[in-house]
């Protein structure tokens, strides 16, 4: 006589972070065996969630809570960054590794391992890493969080100067004379502008009635593409000084047509190569460290040594909270007391 078949049959008794049910298997020798066993593991699992996680894998938990909490708010290709750093210096340390399994320990080799990257990257890793086990441990997947264990040291930041008093005499010359690539140079010293947002502009965006640029879009060189603001404040409304709407009524395009424009076609952005070639141009000028942040600082000096609010400052710079504009007057005031002061300690000693 051959060997008789289990009753077999599954209950949901959740779902994960990207919403994906999660079942449990039983079997029995009966129906009734069945049901009595299905209803033993809805018993266990009445809240809706696994308690135990035996055969959670702590990569599964990342990548479906990323995907479903953290990537939503994301930019797209920030998103696909984030994702890609994940792999590489999540992903190596924990493959295999059960939720449960996981210590403070292998977390922190996922820090340890980027020593010497910068300070961006370095906190997208430790934000996923803390919002994921403070989460997994929330859900009841984890007893604890233990990433409120990690040690996460950040390097400086870089230095960003504004332009020299000298740099910007031979930059106003220039555009007065419409010598090296004078659009761009006005544009970024003029508007104080993110570099995709002055590449990403059209002469639809500029209106000379109003006497405002209207910020609306950014070119992304990663996906060669138009992409949209950083953020909601980045979207506004820039005045025209009177020099750049010299610039720009003599260079008038049209429509769709981009500002700073591909050279063989105006319906295309300038690509990451041609500004490349550009930038050594106006590198020529001014200093080799000079950078289109280097331009947007000077904005923010310009502004403040004319004793513009911070408010209307962080609204022209479409920064998303004033305390970055805040930050950067504050290191204007701090650092020029500094200089003054040492000349002041100079002059106590001088005959």
């Amino acid at each position: 006589m051959g060997k008789r078949e289990r009753y077999k049959g599954k209950v949901v008794i959740g779902t994960k972070p990207d919403g994906t049910k999660v079942p449990k298997w039983a079997s029995g020798k009966t129906k009734r065996e069945l049901q009595d066993n299905l209803q033993k593991i809805k018993e266990k699992y009445r809240d809706g969630t696994d308690p135990d996680s035996d055969d959670m894998f702590a990569m599964d938990f990342i990548y479906s809570y990323f995907d479903t909490f953290i990537a939503p708010n994301q930019k797209p290709q920030t998103s696909k960054d984030i994702r890609r750093q994940i792999k590489l210096y999540i992903e190596p340390q924990l493959r295999d590794k059960l939720l449960r399994a996981v210590t403070v320990f292998d977390l922190q080799e996922c820090i340890n391992c980027m020593n010497g990257k910068c300070r961006t990257l370095i906190s997208n890793v430790a934000n996923v890493l803390r919002r994921c086990f403070s989460a997994a441990c929330a859900m009841g997947y984890i007893p604890r969080d233990i990433s409120a264990g990690l040690c996460v040291r950040l390097p400086l930041r870089k230095h960003n100067r504004a332009l020299t008093d000298e740099e910007r005499h031979a930059i106003e010359s220039a555009i007065e004379r419409r010598d090296t690539e004078p659009l761009l140079l006005g544009v970024l010293y003029y508007t104080g502008m993110r570099r995709g947002e002055v590449l990403g502009l059209q002469w639809r965006d500029v209106d000379f009635e109003e006497g405002v640029i209207h910020v609306r879009r950014d070119f992304d060189f990663k996906t060669n593409s138009i992409d949209t603001l950083k953020t909601k404040n980045a979207e506004r409304d820039i005045p025209i000084v009177h020099e750049l709407e010299a610039l720009l009524r003599e260079y008038r395009g049209i429509g769709e047509a981009f500002v700073v424009s591909s050279p063989t076609d105006p319906g295309k952005p300038l690509c990451e190569a041609t500004l490349r070639r550009k930038w050594k141009a106006i590198q020529a000028l001014v200093g080799d460290d000079v950078t289109t942040r280097t331009f947007r600082n000077n904005f923010a000096t310009v502004l403040y040594d004319a004793g513009v609010d911070v408010l209307a400052a962080a609204a022209a710079m479409g920064h998303a909270d004033p305390s970055t504009t805040l930050g950067i007057y504050t290191d204007l005031k701090r650092s020029r007391k500094v200089k003054n002061g040492n000349e002041t300690i100079k002059g106590i000693f001088t005959k």
